[in-house]
């Protein structure tokens, strides 16, 4: 009877672990792989567009200058990255959390809910619209920090703002969702020309 047991057993083990399996193990995978492409369709107070090589005229820059005063200061941008799927199977993304930081300070933390898939070994287009806001940032921003940041984009000081985007994703693959345990830090800098 025990022999009969350890056969059955041994069976059913060497079953579960049949490397022909189409399923994949869940413990194997391997982290999407993000990279910084641009940042584009940059607005400020909603509705400044700042584009390359186009002036703000007067008054839009009074309406930056007064909005240090006031309650709030609305910005959205779109980080265009790429996303690679390093894995042997499809898998898709499902959501991620991200931490914006500009000059080194804290900007913004969200989530965003996106579903795209990604074939086995390939890449596709992420671009991530981020909207965020100056004045309720998760450490409170001096006004000077607030000034150093929108005067480097807009181009009224000689300084670049530096930023870093921190990306967490979670994946699905098959039916199992896994959230990636490192963040991905991307780096880049906006100054408009």
């Amino acid at each position: 009877m025990k022999k009969l047991l350890v056969v059955i057993f041994g069976f059913l083990f060497f079953a579960a672990c049949d490397p022909g399996s189409d399923e994949p193990d869940p413990y194997a995978y391997k982290s999407f792989i993000f990279d910084y492409v641009s940042v584009n369709n940059i607005k400020l107070l909603g509705d400044i567009q700042l584009f390359d090589h186009v002036n703000l005229d007067s008054a839009q820059m009074e309406r930056i200058e007064a909005a240090f005063s006031d309650t709030t200061f609305p910005v959205e941008m779109t980080v265009n990255m790429t996303m690679a799927n390093p894995n042997k199977v499809s898998a898709s993304l499902v959501e991620y959390n991200y931490r914006l930081y500009a000059d080194s300070l804290p900007i913004a933390n969200a989530k965003n809910s996106q579903y795209i898939q990604v074939e086995a070994n390939s890449s596709t287009a992420l671009p991530a619209t981020l909207k965020f806001d100056l004045k309720k940032t998760p450490t409170a921003l001096s006004n000077d920090d607030l000034q150093k940041i929108v005067y480097g984009m807009i181009r009224k000081t000689q300084e670049a703002v530096s930023f870093k985007f921190q990306i967490q994703s979670t994946i699905k693959i098959n039916k199992a969702f896994l959230q990636d345990p490192t963040s991905t830090s991307l780096l880049f800098s906006y100054q408009k020309q």
